[in-house]
């Protein structure tokens, strides 16, 4: 049994970045005529930062467990056994258009249709895509090939 987390450094970075980013829209929100152009913009911006806020001091509390059944992230209890594996998607996201920087964020889907997404800045990332990549394998899982060629891209361990 392994446990995932993410690391306290990336996270603190970003709840800094959005936490700076939702106080200057809602600085701005007050200081401008209610009803014109930039209430409206700032007031849903500032929404919307602190939101992201808040889901980053949650992945501050995240945990992936995975084990020889399956998967599971705690705390939320969202689980997915590898034998109920029905899609798996490694996408990259770039963060500059020459695509040299960026991460990768693995989606599981079971069999009922329960989803789980983790993002590459988790520790040991590769040990999870490991493992799913085995048990899409073994399930004859059908992937897209852009998939593929990330799974390619990854160095993933043995075992």
């Amino acid at each position: 049994m392994s446990a995932l987390h993410y690391p306290l450094t990336g996270v603190i970075a970003d709840a800094a970045a959005a936490l700076a980013g939702g106080a200057f829209c809602a600085l701005l929100t007050f200081s401008v005529e209610p009803g014109s152009f930039s209430f409206y913009v700032a007031g849903p911006l500032a929404a919307i930062f602190l939101g992201y806020g808040g889901l980053t001091l949650l992945r501050a509390r995240m945990r992936i467990v995975i084990c020889d059944a399956g998967v599971r992230c705690e705390p939320g209890g969202r689980s997915i056994r590898w034998d109920t594996l029905s899609g798996l998607e490694l996408a990259y996201f770039s963060t500059r258009r020459d695509r040299e920087d960026g991460w990768l964020q693995l989606t599981m889907v079971a069999d009922d249709g329960g989803r789980l997404r983790v993002d590459s800045r988790i520790t040991n990332f590769e040990l999870l895509v490991a493992h799913a990549a085995r048990a899409a394998e073994a399930r004859a899982i059908p992937l897209d090939p852009a998939t593929i060629h990330n799974l390619s891209a990854v160095t993933l361990p043995r075992g």
